[in-house]
């Protein structure tokens, strides 16, 4: 029997997703909102279109999706606040500068207000601080959240104290992967070897640990050629004695694929072709109906 079918058998006897979520798109932001949500932008390439979506984090029901502004390409999320999601405009398509402000309401994705003079800064409470650029001269304002009123106009000292307070709340806790290193992780070499000792030519390996159970993201040369860089990326889950899951996340790529991987609570989370999320529940252990939620 092929390994892959192997594994495939194996993964389905041990260990399943608790949700999947399948975008219409790629999945090209995902960040986590208050009341374990995410919230996520999906964009078509082909048809220069992003839209917005919200679901919960532990089920992976949806809240909302298929939300669309008017803008339908240059656009995307800027940052969560409370229960309001904030969006930009891009200043010029081929320009990274942000313009524009838009906020919705988290739990239904309805728009609150939006403010076409002003560049989002950061949030701070009850409050966005925003500038605005006119003949040249730069202007400060705090900014009602809720309801996109101007409460009044500060200087750049004042915003510069209220950034630093700001930035220094911690935000949603999400857990990354860290490199592995061979002989330095000394716990881990052993087991993370075996594991891997079936695959060939492995350029770099990640991992989360989140109580008994281990997630690996790593990538492997596919090319006879050593000097074509062409890999695909795996996705393993090890309770340290055996496999408990195994697929591709990306196949055929020429560079490593970055936030494929990562965890908050007691659950990690994979990104599968960048359009597939899979959550599981690595607080429970065991396997689940592996649903997709759309």
């Amino acid at each position: 029997m092929p390994v892959t079918r192997w594994l495939t058998g194996f993964r389905r006897k041990w260990l399943e997703p608790s949700w999947v979520f399948s975008a219409q798109g790629m999945i090209w932001r995902l960040l986590p909102a208050p009341g374990k949500r995410f919230v996520g932008e999906e964009r078509d390439v082909n048809q220069k279109s992003a839209s917005f979506f919200c679901i919960e984090q532990e089920t992976g029901r949806i809240q909302w999706r298929n939300l669309e502004l008017q803008e339908p390409w240059w656009i995307g999320i800027e940052a969560i606040q409370k229960d309001v999601v904030l969006l930009h405009e891009y200043a010029m398509p081929d320009l990274p500068d942000h313009k524009k402000i838009h906020a919705l309401e988290l739990s239904s994705g309805r728009v609150l207000w939006k403010n076409e003079e002003l560049r989002y800064l950061f949030a701070y409470q009850e409050s966005i601080y925003a500038a605005e650029l006119r003949h040249e001269d730069t202007y400060y304002y705090e900014v009602d959240l809720m309801s996109g009123e101007i409460t009044r106009a500060v200087d750049a000292a004042y915003v510069a104290t209220i950034r630093e307070i700001a930035f220094s709340h911690d935000a949603e806790p999400v857990d990354f992967p860290v490199p592995f290193r061979r002989g330095a992780d000394e716990d881990l070499s052993p087991m993370i070897e075996q594991l891997t000792k079936r695959e060939n030519r492995i350029e770099s390996i990640e991992y989360l640990r989140k109580g008994d159970l281990l997630a690996l993201c790593y990538h492997t040369a596919v090319s006879p050629d050593p000097a074509q860089r062409v890999m695909d990326q795996h996705f393993m889950i090890s309770d340290g004695r055996r496999m408990l899951y195994h697929e591709l996340l990306n196949e055929r790529v020429q560079n490593a694929v970055p936030d494929s991987l990562f965890g908050i609570g007691d659950f990690v989370y994979s990104i599968k072709g960048k359009r597939v999320l899979q959550a599981f529940n690595f607080g429970k252990g065991a396997r689940t109906d592996g649903q997709d939620k759309n």
